[in-house]
């Protein structure tokens, strides 16, 4: 492996490596790429909940109806 002098701004979470083609290009680390994971099923988790309380809201809704019309 040939050590070369970096050509990119250090950039947090990223280390740049010189890819196929041989451009520097910015590669996550680990961390990052753990951290991304954990955001992405937290936004999914956080999606599924909003679902779920609309059809939670929507089933309350119906038997307040049907209590009211009783």
């Amino acid at each position: 492996m040939v050590l070369t002098k970096p050509q990119l701004p250090a950039k947090a979470g990223y280390v740049e490596i010189i890819n196929d083609v041989g451009e520097h290009v910015y590669k996550p680390t680990q961390e990052t790429i753990d951290r991304q994971n954990q955001e992405n099923l937290i936004l999914e988790l956080q999606n599924r909940l909003v679902e779920a309380n609309s059809v939670i809201d929507a089933m309350i809704g119906v038997k307040e109806q049907e209590v009211a019309t009783e």
